[in-house]
C-alpha cells in the first residue's frame, strides 16, 4: 500500500506542476502579447505570486548548433539558476525552441545589470 499510496501523490504533485506550468505559459504568452485584460493580469499575477508592477526584462535563451542539449535540460538549469536569483523571475518555454525568462526590475536595475548576471549565469553553468 505504501508504494501505491507514493505513486499517487508523486502523480498528484506532477499534475499540479504541470498545470502552474500551463498557468504561467499563457499567463506570459499573453502579457507578451497585450491580450490579458487587466482584471485578469492581476488575477493570474496574484495566483502565480508575481507582481506585474514592476518594470521588467525579458531574456531569451536557446542552444545553438545540431548536437545541443535538451530544451527540458536549459529549462531545468534556468528554473534552478532561479532559485537563488536576486529578482522575482517567470520562465517559459516558447516553440519548443527556446525559453524565455520574465524578470521584474527594481529601480537600481536602470542599466539592466542583474538581467546581464543572470544572463551570464546561465550560459556559464
Amino acid at each position: 500500500h505504501g508504494a501505491a499510496a507514493y505513486s499517487l501523490e508523486m502523480a498528484k504533485a506532477k499534475a499540479v506542476s504541470e498545470a502552474k506550468k500551463a498557468l504561467r505559459g499563457n499567463f506570459l504568452e499573453g502579457l507578451l502579447a497585450g491580450t490579458i485584460p487587466e482584471a485578469e493580469m492581476e488575477r493570474l499575477s496574484g495566483r502565480l505570486d508575481h507582481n506585474t508592477d514592476r518594470p521588467h526584462v525579458v531574456i531569451t535563451f536557446a542552444w545553438l548548433g545540431n548536437n545541443a542539449p535538451s530544451l527540458r535540460r536549459m529549462e531545468t538549469t534556468i528554473n534552478w539558476l532561479l532559485s537563488s536569483h536576486n529578482r522575482s523571475a517567470l520562465s517559459h518555454v516558447y516553440s519548443d525552441d527556446h525559453v524565455c525568462v520574465f524578470q521584474a526590475l527594481e529601480d537600481s536595475d536602470e542599466d539592466l545589470t542583474t538581467a546581464r548576471e543572470f544572463a551570464t549565469r546561465v550560459r556559464d553553468h
